[in-house]
């Protein structure tokens, strides 16, 4: 049953995993055009927007079948989190 993401991990801690799972056999869901990848984001601004859980310690996944790009998922996989 998805009840939170295709894939919700919650800690008691308050940490939260969510995963999309996506697969790229005919399309690529990594594209910056793709309605997937839209739709997935929105649905991540939505939850963390309607739920109570700490937003810092939280981790949002887009796993895809097969290794695909699209600029905007490359500028979040080279991002890095200020030390």
């Amino acid at each position: 049953m998805e009840l939170l993401d295709d894939v919700a991990q919650e800690e008691s801690s308050g940490a939260v995993k969510l995963v999309q799972s996506k697969s790229a056999l005919t399309a690529n869901p990594a594209a910056d055009r793709a309605e997937a990848l839209w739709k997935t984001l929105s649905n991540w601004v939505s939850f963390a927007e309607e739920n109570d859980f700490e937003l810092d310690q939280s981790i949002f996944e887009l796993y895809v079948s097969r290794p695909v790009q699209g600029s905007i998922v490359d500028s979040f996989a080279a991002a890095k989190t200020p030390s």
